[in-house]
């Protein structure tokens, strides 16, 4: 093969920062949680971590296990985090980037390959697949490198090449399900190159034993795990495929029919449409790189006959989209990830086809030559680049479903609980560092929370800390220091606040929002109610007849921040009234019941201060508006009024210093 040229061996150089760029911003933020998957697999690599070795894990519907030993080794150098768990997608993404120029510059020369690994670079299905902790990314991977040594065994004849390639293709068992459909790509393509290209038969012959030799030798461990373990092997596949009849319906032929087509559109037309998967909906290619897609299927039809490398690509293509076409949800881009990258091949074909047209006009630019279709492709590809920026790190990450589909409160839930502990991550960190949980911290978590969400068992590294409680069942000893309690907000769970110490300072607030497949609109999913012992209570601002103290307020831009002190038991349900005067007339107010109607005062035990958050509504100015604050009982509309140590009535409100 022929050197790179000063100017290609830029290109490539550029290609490959560019495509760094695309895959490592906001990586372990976008897209924000933490898919089950991705946490089951963290799991496993902490297993790994603790000794449990294993061939395959059988959890979650089993996976191959190379990703997971990868895994183990981000998460033991960086701890347990969203990024530890997406890193080495992204770096095998990036690597896919060479890779694919290895494979196609063998297979149709330098040009092809640098145009290839610039398609790749810019199309988003694998920018989002490196955002992602999942292990399919591996299988483009090793088919590229497997594809290039078979490539270089068949041009040179030499058997180093052909051990690799087996070498290589037998680790790619270890990677993706969709794996297990190569045979037929290899044995389709062998039936065409029999009787294509006769004259090479005699070298097909030669290379098949050292190939297969070494493929065997390397997948041997993992066929006698499959041949021992069928059900778990093969048991994902039973599930989802289409001639299952409750997955095909009365007629699998006709959905057979319906996803070929969707498969075919998924380049151009409409793509995956769940959220975990892609943009929902968007076509792997952009409108103008479509174009090209469509352009070099063609010239590759065209050249098939006569041009192995062409019928590979078409073939490859064919073969690698049946783990979609036989399941449900097609397209799925997941399950469709073994076309990767020879999809980038086909827009190259394209490109190079139009560098065919010499144009006889060149300019030049620092030594460097340029021709017209040098333009052509730097804005086809910019084109594409800012199709896949825009659509991914502004469309995708701002969209607010995205985080239901990555179960974003499982992971906003451990950040709560790491956060309260001291330890873990807290919602930022690229680097966990491994920390002691404070002692006399304790949480007091809804067993139904801990079971639903595997992110949060994943992303809390301190268990021990956690005391699970059920609704109904027998509630364990309160603790005596700092207290977290996090609760199902949607069965009674009034009683469970006897877990929480007395005489301290309680917090209620909202957790994170979710949204199941059956919810029409996204709820809260749990409750966060702290609480912090205090030694005695400060002074009180004011003293309502009969009711509580009023020990704190504070504004901070359109809230205000009261902290409310029960002396003794109280007696009734008040609300609180927050206003905003100007010359005596209110211009903002809010009314609400204490701690977001969260905790009645008639259910305040003495001692007990409350944090009471209140935001204002109307245009008021924080500057020279005068805040003030009262009580007034539900059924009545009376204020309460504010009263001296004599118990004589001050007035019915208490202004507020700023």
């Amino acid at each position: 093969m022929q050197r790179l040229s000063r100017l290609e061996t830029l290109m490539l150089a550029a290609v490959i920062l560019g495509a760094a760029v695309l895959r490592f911003a906001s990586l372990g933020h976008v897209p924000a949680g933490l898919y089950r998957d991705e946490a089951f697999y963290g799991l496993d690599a902490l297993n790994v971590l603790h000794g449990q070795h294993a061939l395959y894990f059988a959890a979650n519907n089993g996976r191959e296990p190379m990703f997971i030993y990868l895994l183990t080794l981000s998460i033991g150098a960086l701890g347990r985090s969203p990024f530890a768990v997406r890193l080495p997608a992204a770096l095998i993404s990036l690597l896919t980037i060479p890779a694919t120029f290895l494979m196609a510059r063998e297979l149709w020369g330098r040009r092809v390959g640098l145009l290839s690994a610039a398609v790749l670079a810019v199309t988003l299905w694998p920018v989002h697949l490196a955002h992602i902790g999942f292990r399919v990314g591996l299988l483009p991977l090793f088919a590229a490198l497997t594809a290039w040594q078979a490539a270089r065994g068949w041009r040179t004849q030499r058997t180093r090449h052909w051990v690799a390639a087996g070498i290589l293709y037998g680790l790619s068992f270890y990677t993706y399900l969709a794996v297990r459909f190569t045979p037929a790509l290899i044995a389709l393509f062998l039936i065409y190159a029999w009787f294509a290209h006769p004259r090479q038969r005699s070298a097909m012959l030669q290379a098949g034993l050292p190939f297969t030799l070494s493929t065997l030798i390397v997948v041997a461990p993992l066929t006698i795990y499959a041949a021992g373990h069928w059900d778990i092997f093969m048991g994902r596949s039973g599930q989802v495929t289409i001639f299952n009849p409750g997955i095909g319906g009365p007629n699998p032929w006709l959905t057979l029919a319906r996803n070929v087509g969707r498969a075919i559109g998924m380049f151009f037309w409409r793509g995956d449409f769940s959220a975990r998967q892609n943009l929902p909906y968007r076509p792997v290619f952009d409108p103008v790189m479509s174009v090209f897609f469509l352009a070099g299927v063609i010239i590759a039809f065209v050249r098939a006959r006569r041009d192995a490398a062409s019928a590979l690509a078409l073939i490859w293509i064919a073969v690698m989209l049946l783990p979609t076409i036989l399941a449900e949800d097609t397209p799925h881009f997941l399950r469709a990830v073994g076309v990767l990258p020879v999809v980038a091949v086909f827009p190259a074909i394209a490109f190079a086809q139009i560098s065919n047209l010499k144009s006889g006009r060149r300019s030049q630019v620092a030594g460097l030559k340029f021709e017209i279709w040098h333009l052509i492709l730097a804005l086809v590809l910019a084109t594409s680049l800012a199709f896949t920026g825009y659509d991914y790190f502004v469309r995708y990450a701002n969209d607010k479903t995205v985080r239901f589909w990555f179960d974003d409160a499982g992971v906003q839930l451990a950040a709560e609980i790491n956060r309260f502990t001291g330890t873990g991550w807290t919602g930022n960190e690229w680097i966990v560092p491994e920390r002691t949980p404070a002692p006399d911290h304790r949480v007091f978590l809804d067993g139904a929370l801990w079971d639903g969400f595997v992110n949060t068992r994943f992303l809390v590294p301190h268990p021990s800390v956690v005391t699970l409680i059920k609704t109904g069942g027998e509630l364990p000893a309160p603790n005596a220091g700092p207290t977290l309690l996090l609760l199902w907000p949607y069965e009674d769970w009034r009683r469970d606040l006897a877990l929480l110490p007395h005489q301290s300072v309680i917090e209620f607030h909202d957790g994170a929002l979710s949204k199941g497949d059956r919810d029409p609109e996204p709820i809260v999913t749990y409750l966060v109610v702290r609480a912090e012992p205090y030694s005695a209570p400060p002074a009180p601002l004011a003293q309502f007849r009969g009711g509580p103290q009023l020990v704190g307020a504070q504004v901070q831009g359109t809230r205000v921040r009261l902290t409310w002190y029960a002396p003794q038991k109280l007696d009734a349900d008040y609300a609180v009234f927050v206003h905003a005067l100007r010359d005596g007339a209110s211009v903002a107010q809010h009314d609400g019941d204490p701690a977001g109607g969260q905790y009645p005062m008639s259910q305040w035990r003495p001692g007990d201060m409350v944090i009471d958050e209140h935001v204002l509504s109307g245009a008021w100015d924080a500057k020279h508006d005068q805040i003030v604050v009262g009580l007034y009982r539900r059924d009545t509309g009376e204020r309460l009024p504010v009263v001296d140590a004599a118990d004589q009535v001050v007035s019915d409100s208490v202004p507020i210093a700023r």
